[in-house]
């Protein structure tokens, strides 16, 4: 029995180690998220350089979206879903939602952008309890 309560405390040492493991790293990566909106911001704006590519229908040129600027709006969906206060009000006070928006625009047959914008909008309106997107 004593044997046992030994183990169960080992464990639960090692459960409050990890967990307390577990949120410093979120910290940090939160830290570390923040310090990278404005580049996030700088890669979804809508006008961005790049070999031109002419629109089959209407022979209007574009630079295409591109892999950085749809990994980055997945990010974004990414960093809502953490949750956390201080990453919301960030991205709620940059120029973030105003370029996805914009990508929209630029893109709107671009069905994978189509959806994780859905995705976002619907953590910000369904799963978010900060009012900072809604106010």
């Amino acid at each position: 029995m004593i044997v046992q309560q030994n183990e169960d405390e080992e464990n639960e040492d090692d459960h409050d180690a990890g967990s307390s493991s577990i949120t410093n790293q979120a910290n940090v990566l939160v830290e570390v998220l923040l310090s990278k909106i404005s580049s996030i911001e700088k890669i979804l704006q809508s006008e961005q350089d790049g070999p031109l590519m002419q629109n089959s229908v209407t022979d209007e040129k574009f630079v295409p979206l591109g892999q950085q600027r749809l990994r980055s709006v997945e990010l974004v969906l990414k960093m809502l879903q953490m949750k956390k206060d201080v990453l919301n009000t960030a991205i709620a006070s940059s120029k973030i939602p105003l370029h996805i928006m914009s990508l929209i625009k630029a893109y709107p047959w671009n069905n994978f952008l189509q959806l994780k914008v859905i995705n976002i909008w619907t953590e910000v309106l369904e799963n978010q309890d900060n009012n900072v997107f809604t106010s």
